[in-house]
């Protein structure tokens, strides 16, 4: 598998900057960078703009890594839209309307409607399009960096419609589509068209098919055929990845047919977002176009939204999951150049660069590599699902994605498209949880390059000796002869029901049949479970050893006219926390009537004027003041606004801070410095703890060190690791893996009498095996803090989960909360994800 960083330029780079970037790139084990020009500044595709870019190219070619381009973010809707419809003035945007939506369909009324803009199904404004960015790129990098370029990706290309009126459903209709169809012989009228949007016969079955295929080819015709067309002139490769995709029903509005689509790039994909697998289905997408019409390379843009909590043992089960799908390529999503307040809220994690557990990445990555990944891939490469796209499409109207998450497609409703949409998806899963993962088909592909050889099925560039077969796929007459061929020449042709059963499984039929009773062999053994011997030896008392640089995240709010002096209650977000005076001297001297004023206390209980405490804040402030105090701050190598504090200003009490935000409202602030932080702690559940958020700082070392619990002991903000040393007495000597027990952390990195790292992870947080004599031995270990306990978002009201978006740091409910979530998700609690380790080492037994 090759790994990418997804290099979102949410700023102008400075000099050496992203040369210092791609070199951390290459040493974290990366294979790649895909550039993202995600809200640039500078003139977007300027001279300026290609002079930076091709630096980094070069350089990335250098350090051996591999470039793509994501050619263009939010197409058609991103900054080349205006360009594209000057260019293209006569460009129109065409759909269906039908109204009223929830009236019978006998009552509606069908009508064309169109505007000005754009469209994806549009090969004119596509050309255009290339000309603007794909050939400015080729013309405007330098030879040498555009020759480096392997690929352009684009991203959540759809049909490009309009969102539905109330009371209303749309469908897209461009003027290619209905040349189509008239030429397919099928009347377009306005009473015939109803059938699209309600109703079921032959008829409109035949209708919604036509139009469905028709429609996916115009997409194909109008964006991505261009675009390839350009690439493969130049030698590049076209990635994509489609919005839509997680599910057979959910394709059929955004795209028609996913593997239709994907079959008109050279590097196929799909997304995949949060912390937790998902269905084995969409995946196999990516990897079954790659095998039967590409050279077997797939990408998936993942990890999106997986959250600032993600654990290096979240990101291997994840990498698994997609590897064991057949995917080769993986973007991980989103590392920003620039971790200012917007970027923080931008579908963290930030990953590699602002992750805790960063020094261990090299080591995750390597250990998916050795790993066997794509076991399940490799088993189910023999066999393929036939997928009954056309009855999904043929029973779908417009009016049933209503509810629909278009991120995962659950909140379908119970409609036979759906339904049908759901048994595929669960074969695949149940497959994958038997030990195979078959590649996907679907009928018109079948009738387009599918063959027979003997007892083989040929797809493309692909041979399959077992076909799973829907029984609605025999509705294609090309489709139920070639199945017939295979079975007479003594090809395995299986109904899904009898494919589990051969598997092993015992289940109900997928088409209502009675209980299936036939256990066959598994078609991969389980691995046996691992028991391996393990003892405690003697050992001593962990002793704690602080970050170099400890942080505590600044709350503050606005200043009210009325304000008494007093504590400051704000978050960390500046989202919350009612208007408080200042901490020092009358609210007034601070001028309430400032809007744009913050004010913050800071409580230090012991005098700090020796631990070289710093200020921090992720965008630029005005006005920044510390009891009164006026600081500078300046832009540091990592793009963060740093003030140093004047010692003299640390001494114990209550400290104010106060400044003005600029153009970002909510700046985040931190505190830096050699200290502890305390605050009362409660379990909030249990992985973890809650504070209302009154934070203590103490000289570092005068808090408890509880190697168990690091919040306690004042570091639950802390981004660097915290080390636990201990000696271990070994009786008799051997090869043992060191465990640690009872970890609560990202990642861990052991050393044993001073030797190289050993980084760890969970669920056993267990090293390589290594020769250890009698007698005592030395034992180090560094423990990565929680990303989410250093960014949060603190407070959301569930802390930390494995989806996050923007929304959750806005307060604001959406599409990723549970039903029962409340419209404002933000709460004055702060949230933290436990971190520690047991009191006690094991060392596990092994014979290498």
């Amino acid at each position: 598998m090759r790994f990418y960083a997804f290099l979102a330029v949410n700023d102008t780079p400075r000099p050496g900057e992203l040369e210092r970037r791609i070199d951390e790139y290459a040493r974290l084990g990366l294979d790649g960078v895909v550039w993202h020009p995600r809200d640039y500044p500078a003139t977007y595709l300027g001279d300026e703009y290609l002079r930076i870019l091709s630096g980094a190219i070069l350089h990335a070619r250098e350090r051996g890594l591999a470039f793509w381009i994501h050619d263009e973010n939010l197409w058609p809707v991103g900054p080349l839209d205006g360009p594209v419809e000057q260019a293209v003035p006569d460009s129109v945007v065409r759909w269906l309307e039908c109204s009223p939506a929830m009236a019978p369909v006998f009552q509606r009324r069908v009508s064309v409607r169109e505007r000005r803009g754009p469209s994806t199904f549009s090969r004119a404004c596509t050309e255009a399009f290339v000309g603007l960015a794909h050939e400015r790129y080729r013309t405007g990098l330098d030879p040498k960096a555009f020759a480096h370029v392997e690929a352009f990706f684009s991203d959540e290309v759809r049909f490009t419609c309009p969102a539905a009126p109330a009371g209303a459903d749309v469908l897209p209709w461009p003027r290619e589509m209905e040349h189509k169809l008239r030429a397919q012989g099928i009347d377009v009228s306005p009473n015939r068209l109803l059938g699209l949007f309600g109703g079921d016969s032959d008829q409109i079955r035949v209708l919604r098919r036509a139009y469905w295929e028709a429609l996916t080819d115009c997409l194909v015709e109008g964006f991505y055929q261009p675009i390839r067309e350009w690439c493969d002139a130049h030698g590049k490769r076209l990635a994509a990845h489609l919005k839509g995709e997680e599910t057979p029903f959910l394709q059929v509005g955004y795209a028609g047919s996913a593997l239709e689509v994907l079959g008109a790039t050279t590097l196929p994909g799909v997304d995949a977002l949060e912390r937790e697998p998902h269905n084995r289905y969409y995946p196999r997408l990516a990897s079954s176009v790659a095998a039967q019409v590409g050279d077997g390379r797939s990408m998936c843009e993942a990890f999106g939204g997986a959250g600032n909590g993600s654990t290096a043992a979240d990101l291997v089960r994840y990498v698994r999951w997609i590897g064991g799908c057949g995917i080769t390529d993986v973007l991980l999503h989103l590392d920003h150049l620039r971790l200012d307040a917007t970027a923080m809220r931008d579908w963290p994690a930030a990953m590699p660069t602002y992750m805790t557990w960063k020094p261990v990445f090299r080591s995750v990555l390597e250990s998916l590599a050795d790993a066997d990944a794509c076991e399940t891939a490799r088993d189910g490469a023999g066999t393929v699902v036939v997928v009954p796209m056309r009855v999904v499409q043929e029973c779908f109207t417009p009016g049933e994605l209503a509810g629909v998450d278009e991120r995962d497609g659950s909140g379908e409703p119970d409609t036979a498209s759906a339904r049908i949409s759901d048994e595929v998806v669960a074969l695949m899963d149940a497959a994958s949880a038997l030990g195979v993962s078959p590649h996907l088909v679907e009928e018109r592909a079948l009738e387009r390059m599918g063959r027979t050889e003997g007892a083989e099925l040929v797809v493309g560039k692909a041979r399959y000796l077992r076909i799973i077969a829907f029984a609605e796929a025999y509705a294609s007459p090309v489709v139920s002869k070639m199945l017939a061929g295979l079975g007479a020449a003594g090809g395995e042709v299986l109904t899904p029901e009898g494919w589990l059963a051969k598997l092993g499984q015992v289940t109900t039929s997928f088409t209502g049949m009675p209980e299936t009773l036939a256990v066959g062999e598994l078609a991969r053994a389980p691995k046996p479970e691992e028991r391996l011997e393990s003892v405690v030896p003697e050992q001593s008392p962990w002793r704690v050893t602080p970050p170099e640089r400890n942080l505590l995240k600044i709350g503050y709010g606005s200043v009210g006219p009325d304000e008494d002096d007093g504590d400051v209650v704000g978050r960390g977000d500046g989202t919350a926390g009612e208007p408080a005076g200042a901490a020092d001297g009358p609210a007034d001297t601070l001028n309430p009537a400032d809007e744009s004023l913050r004010v913050a206390s800071l409580g230090f209980v012991e005098d700090l004027s020796d631990a070289g405490c710093a200020l921090m804040a992720s965008d630029a402030v005005a006005g920044l003041s510390w009891d009164g105090e006026a600081l500078d701050l300046e832009l540091d190598e990592w793009g963060r606004y740093v003030a140093t504090s004047p010692a003299g200003l640390c001494a114990a009490g209550v400290h104010r801070l106060a400044f003005s935000v600029v153009d970002e409202p909510r700046p985040v602030l931190y505190l830096e410095g050699r200290f502890g932080v305390w605050s009362r702690l409660w379990p909030f559940d249990g992985r973890q703890m809650t504070s209302r958020g009154t934070f203590e700082l103490y000289r570092e070392g005068s808090l408890s060190e509880l190697s168990a619990d690091l919040l306690e002991s004042g570091y639950p903000f802390a981004f660097r690791p915290v080390t636990l040393e201990k000696t271990v007495h070994v009786a008799e000597a051997g090869r043992f893996c060191v465990e640690l027990r009872d970890v609560e952390a990202s990642a861990a990195r052991v050393r044993v009498d001073a030797g190289g790292p050993l980084d760890v992870w969970g669920p056993d947080f267990r090293t390589a095996s290594l020769e250890l004599g009698v007698g005592d031995h030395a034992l180090s270990v560094e423990v990565f803090n929680s990303t989410y306990n250093v960014l949060g978002p603190h407070h959301y009201y569930r802390g930390d989960v494995g989806l996050v978006t923007p929304a959750q740091f806005e307060g604001t409910r959406n599409f990723a909360d549970p039903d029962h979530a409340p419209a404002h998700t933000s709460v004055d609690a702060w949230h933290f994800v436990r971190w520690g380790v047991g009191a006690d080492v094991a060392l596990v037994v092994t014979d290498a």
